[in-house]
C-alpha cells in the first residue's frame, strides 16, 4: 500500500504580496512533498479570517475558506480535471502557468491528484493554495516535477505520461474532525455501522509532532484492508510502532472528500464513492437484463480449467483463495445447469463441471450418495448436488447418482419430518438448529424439484412431510425461532409445493415470512447511497453483517412472494414486495463490476460482471454473483418492463 500513503514532516507557508494575496507553500525538496500538520491548522485559521496583501500598489482582500465538498458542480469538476491534464502538458512542454480561474479563488481546501496508468497508480501529489484550481495544478505538476511517488520510483514503472492514455483523479478534502474514540479502528469494517468512521468514506490522517500521514478514503476499498491495519501502516510511516492511535501526542483526524475522475481526457466526469461508480437511479428491467448477462458471463468464465469454480477472489492482492465451500460451489453448479438447459452454448462447461464434481466430491454407499469434502458431508451440499442434477439436461447420464442423492436426503429425515444436518459429522462442535435454518429449505426444495423431473411420489411425500414440520417450527413459532436465512429457501419450497398441491396455507406462510424479512431491508434513502436497498439492519445484529449474497438470496425469495401476491390480487403486498425487489436490484447493480469501476485494476477481466461482497468488502465470493444472478433471472421471468418500472418507493 506504499503508493497510497501521504506523509509530511516539515513545511513553511508565506503570503506572497505579488500573487494576489494567495497563500503560497514552499516545501523542503529533501523531504516528502506533502503538507505538514501545522499547515492544516493554518488553513483552519485562514478559513475564519481575511488575508490582506499588497498587489501592484493596490490593496486586495482574498477570503480563504473551505468549501463544502458535496457542493461542486459537474462543470467545476470538469474544469478542475482539465487543469490536472494541463499540468502534464505544461510539464512536458517545459512551462508552468501562473494564472488560474478566479472563480476558484479563495478556496483553500486541501487537494490530492492521482494519475493512473494501466490500472496502477502512476503517481500522486497534494497541495493547498488560495485558489482551488492552482492547488490542483500544483499537486499534478508536483507529481512529475519531483520524480517520486512516496519516496520511491516503484509506482512509475518506467513509463512516461507523455502521449499516454492515463486517467486523472481529483480528491478535495473537507475540514475534517478529530476522532473521539480511536478504538473504533479496531472494529472489523464489516461490523462498522453508525460510528464516527465510515469505511471507504473517510480519509484517515495521523498527526504526531511536526509530521502527519494520510490514507485517502479509497485506499481501504482498493487495497481491501482493515482499518486497524491502515492505522498501523500510518503509524509506521511516522516512526511509531504498532497501533499508535492511542499514544499520547498522537492525533487522529477524519476527512470526507469529493472524488471525481475521467477514464480518458475527452470522456465524461465520473463521481467516485468508496472507489466505485454508484447511482441512486432506480433500474429499469433492461438494466436488470444487462446486469444478469454480465453475471452469467462472469460465472461461466470463473469455471477454471479443472472444472470447478474459483471460490474467492481478493482484489487487494489480485489472488484467489485456496479455501472452498461445497454448498456455494454447487449453487453455482445449479445455476450453470439451468443455463445449459436453456442454451447449448453452456453445455460443455456444464458437462466439465459435473465431471469434476462427481469424480472428486461424490461418494456412494450402497443406495446412498452424498457430497464429501474436508472430512464431512453436509445435508445442504447433498441437496445442492441433487438440485444441480434436477436442472441438468444431462440428468439421464447421472440418473443413478441423482437417485442416490435423493435417497440420502430421505435417509437424513427424522420421523417427525425434521432433518439431520450431517451425513458425516465434523470433529468440531456445531449448532444443528442454526445449520438447519439453511439446510432444511434447501433439502425440501431439492426433493420437490427432483419430483418435478421424475414424477416419483416418494420424493414429493418426503418434501411435504418436512415442509409441514417446518411450517410449525418456522412460521407458527416464528416469534421463538425466526432467523432470516430460512425465509428465502422455505419461500421457494412453499411456492413450488403450492404449485403442485394448491394448498393455500403455503401462500399464507410465504407472506408471513417475507413480511417479517422486509423489516431488515434498507428501504429509506440513506446518507450513503450505495447501501440503499440492501438487506441489513444494524438494529438486529443477531442476524449478521451485511453481505451481497444475503441480499441476493433474499431478493430471489421476495420475487416468489410478489408473484403469489399478484395471483391473489393482494395489491398492498404487491406494492411492498415490488418496491423491495426494485430497491434490492439497485443495491446489487451498485455492487457490480463493470468497465468503469474497474479503473484501478490491472486484471479487470477477472471481475467484470461479478458482485462484490459489500460496499467496504472488496472481494468476490462465487455465491455473491450466483445468488444475484438467480434473483435477476427470476425478476426477468416475473416482471414486465411496465410492471417493474411502476415499483417506485416512497
Amino acid at each position: 500500500m506504499a503508493e497510497f500513503l501521504y506523509s509530511s514532516m516539515a513545511a513553511s507557508a508565506s503570503i506572497d504580496s505579488g500573487s494576489g494575496g494567495r497563500v503560497v507553500f514552499s516545501f523542503d525538496r529533501g523531504l516528502t512533498r506533502n503538507i505538514a500538520v501545522f499547515l492544516a491548522v493554518l488553513l483552519l485559521v485562514f478559513s475564519a479570517y481575511l488575508i490582506f496583501a499588497g498587489n501592484g500598489g493596490e490593496t486586495s482582500r482574498t477570503p480563504i475558506f473551505l468549501r463544502d465538498v458535496s457542493g461542486f458542480s459537474a462543470g467545476e469538476k470538469e474544469a478542475l480535471l482539465e487543469v490536472a491534464y494541463a499540468a502534464v502538458d505544461d510539464f512536458y512542454a517545459g512551462r508552468r502557468r501562473s494564472d488560474f480561474d478566479p472563480s476558484f479563488g479563495g478556496v483553500g481546501n486541501e487537494v490530492y491528484v492521482v494519475f493512473r496508468l494501466d490500472g496502477r497508480r502512476w503517481g500522486a501529489g497534494r497541495a493547498s493554495c488560495g485558489n482551488l484550481a492552482e492547488s490542483v495544478y500544483n499537486a499534478a505538476y508536483r507529481i512529475l516535477d519531483e520524480k517520486s511517488c512516496d519516496g520511491t520510483l516503484t509506482c512509475y514503472g518506467g513509463r512516461s505520461l507523455k502521449d499516454a492514455d492515463f486517467q486523472a483523479e481529483v480528491f478535495i478534502l473537507d475540514r475534517g474532525f478529530e476522532v473521539s474514540d480511536v478504538n473504533i479502528f479496531r472494529v472489523k469494517k464489516s461490523g462498522m455501522h453508525g460510528l464516527e468512521y465510515e469505511p471507504g468514506v473517510h480519509a484517515i490522517r495521523i498527526i504526531h509532532g511536526a509530521g502527519n500521514a494520510t490514507y485517502l478514503d479509497d485506499v481501504l476499498i482498493q487495497g481491501d484492508v482493515e482499518p486497524e491495519r491502515m492505522v498501523e501502516r500510518l503509524c509506521g510511516s511516522l516512526g511509531l510502532d504498532g497501533f499508535c492511535a492511542n499514544t499520547p501526542g498522537v492525533v487522529v483526524r477524519l476527512h470526507r472528500s469529493t472524488h471525481f475522475m475521467k477514464l480518458e481526457r475527452d470522456g465524461r466526469v465520473l463521481d467516485v464513492f468508496r472507489g466505485n461508480i454508484v447511482t441512486d437511479e432506480l433500474p429499469r428491467l433492461r438494466d436488470v437484463n444487462e446486469s444478469f448477462n454480465a453475471m452469467s458471463g462472469w460465472i461461466s468464465a470463473n469455471l477454471n480449467d479443472e472444472g470447478f469454480f474459483n471460490y474467492l477472489y481478493f482484489l487487494g492482492s489480485g489472488s484467489y483463495s485456496t479455501s472452498n465451500n461445497m454448498i456455494r460451489q454447487l449453487m453455482a453448479s445449479r445455476f450453470l445447469a439451468e443455463l445449459a438447459g436453456e442454451d447449448e452454448a453452456y453445455l460443455d462447461l456444464h458437462r466439465r463441471n459435473l465431471e469434476y464434481v462427481f469424480e472428486n466430491w461424490y461418494l456412494r454407499d450402497g443406495d446412498f450418495g452424498y457430497i464429501y469434502f474436508s472430512d464431512k458431508s453436509k445435508l445442504g451440499a447433498t441437496a445442492m448436488a441433487l438440485r444441480t442434477l434436477a436442472y441438468s439436461p444431462l440428468l439421464d447420464e447421472y440418473g443413478v447418482e441423482a437417485g442416490c442423492l435423493a435417497n440420502t436426503l430421505i435417509g437424513l429425515q427424522n420421523e417427525d419430518g425434521s432433518f439431520k444436518a450431517w451425513m458425516i459429522e465434523p470433529d468440531y462442535a456445531y449448532d444443528e438448529d442454526y445449520l438447519l435454518t439453511f439446510y432444511s429449505g434447501e433439502a425440501i426444495l431439492a426433493l420437490t424439484e427432483y419430483y418435478g423431473r421424475t414424477g416419483d411420489e416418494r420424493f414429493l411425500d418426503a418434501a411435504l412431510k418436512s415442509q409441514n414440520y417446518y411450517l410449525v417450527e418456522y412460521v407458527d413459532r416464528l416469534g421463538e425461532n425466526y432467523y432470516p436465512a430460512y425465509v428465502p429457501w422455505h419461500t421457494m419450497s412453499l411456492y413450488r409445493l403450492y404449485q403442485i398441491t394448491g394448498n393455500e396455507s403455503y401462500v399464507d406462510a410465504v407472506f408471513i415470512l417475507n413480511d417479517e424479512l422486509l423489516k431488515i431491508q434498507q428501504t429509506e434513502k440513506p446518507e450513503f447511497i450505495d447501501v440503499w436497498g440492501r438487506f441489513f439492519n444494524p438494529r438486529y445484529p443477531q442476524y449478521g453483517y451485511p453481505h451481497s449474497s444475503s441480499t441476493g438470496v433474499y431478493l430471489e425469495g421476495v420475487t416468489y412472494a410478489y408473484e403469489l401476491a399478484r395471483e391473489r390480487n393482494d395489491t398492498a403486498r404487491m406494492k411492498t414486495y415490488g418496491e423491495s425487489v426494485r430497491l434490492a436490484s439497485l443495491n446489487i447493480i451498485n455492487l457490480q463490476f463493470d468497465s468503469e469501476n474497474t479503473y484501478y485494476l490491472n486484471r479487470p477481466e477477472r471481475v467484470l460482471g461479478a458482485i462484490r461482497v459489500g460496499v467496504a468488502q472488496n472481494s468476490i465470493r462465487v455465491d455473491t454473483t450466483q445468488h444475484s444472478a438467480d434473483a435477476f433471472k427470476r425478476i426477468l421471468t416475473v416482471f414486465t418492463e411496465e410492471e417493474f418500472s411502476a415499483q417506485t418507493p416512497g
